[in-house]
């Protein structure tokens, strides 16, 4: 059986109607809670009030272009150039303005939810080399995305690990 922990100690992923649950179960002390803007309008609403989120775009399911999932392909074609970004061949020599507007409209949407975190978008990588041009682009597009200051760094978890975490300060 699960017990609880002490605040701060964890950062819930949110994905789920059921992981509402368990959320509000076990971690409703929680100080953040990390959600995916796909799905969001099913989650987001029923999190303990006051939640603070960190919000991933997830567009990683890109690498998958088409995608089998009505619901995703819905959900990412309504962000400018989709497809392009997802085409493989374009992701080998990425063009700056489509992927700006790409990042913007993916932000854009996340800055909807109001997050004290956003991550970064990006595509998984892969064993060769063959997405660090469009990852390299779509980070340095999300830079310039609504006068957001994206700061980088390696905290340490409660058990004392390392990770990388993209967070940005949101002008009020």
């Amino acid at each position: 059986m699960l017990s609880k922990a002490q605040a701060g100690d964890y950062i819930p992923f949110v994905g789920t109607e059921r992981d509402c649950e368990i959320l509000r179960d076990y971690y409703a002390d929680s100080q953040i809670v990390r959600v995916s803007l796909f799905g969001s309008e099913n989650t987001v609403p029923q999190l303990p009030s006051g939640s603070k989120l960190w919000v991933d775009a997830g567009i990683d399911a890109l690498d998958r272009w088409p995608v089998s999932s009505d619901k995703f392909r819905i959900f990412a074609k309504g962000f400018v150039n989709c497809e392009q970004i997802a085409d493989p061949a374009f992701q080998i020599k990425p063009s700056p303005v489509p992927v700006r507007q790409f990042v913007d409209s993916v932000l854009n949407a996340c800055l909807g939810l109001r997050p004290l975190w956003l991550s970064i978008p990006q595509l998984p990588v892969t064993a060769d080399s063959a997405r660090n041009k469009i990852n390299r682009e779509l980070a340095e597009a999300s830079h310039f995305n609504a006068g957001m200051v994206i700061h980088f760094s390696r905290p340490k978890s409660a058990l004392g690990w390392p990770f990388d975490i993209a967070h940005s300060i949101i002008p009020s």
